[in-house]
């Protein structure tokens, strides 16, 4: 296999909530994980030759994509919920990188917190509903 079609994720985690079909979409054509994680070096070394690394943004690239993101399961969503609220860990937000405020903003616009089994809601609407 060509490393152009080698993936890596940034996190362990998004292998569940990544599938490879979900991959396709996301980037245009069929690509796959590679087997287990890479030590450090490998690492360097298949992204010089073209690997691609996966991480948040592509999860939230995959939740604008709201066909895609409907068909997952409850259970993927609660998996979901498990890895952003570590990720997005707001007790830390000081400590946030321009880069992943930017992506937090671009999450709550996204409608991804599902409301009575059938409709999707953003983070922002919520808040707007609470107060």
């Amino acid at each position: 296999m060509k490393p152009s079609k080698c993936i890596i994720p940034t996190d362990e985690r998004l292998r569940e909530l990544l599938t490879e079909s979900d991959l396709k979409s996301l980037f245009g054509e069929e690509v796959f994980y590679i087997k287990s994680q890479p030590s450090e070096r490998t690492e360097k070394v298949l992204l010089e030759l073209g690997a691609k690394p996966v991480g948040p943004r592509n999860i939230v690239d995959l939740l604008k994509m709201e066909k895609e993101a409907k068909n997952k399961s409850k259970a993927w969503f609660l998996n979901l919920y498990e890895y952003l609220s570590t990720f997005f860990d707001t007790s830390n937000q000081w400590y946030w990188g321009e880069e992943k405020k930017a992506l937090f903003e671009v999450l709550k616009k996204t409608k991804f917190i599902i409301i009575a089994n059938t409709c999707a809601s953003s983070l922002r609407e919520l808040m707007f509903l609470s107060y």
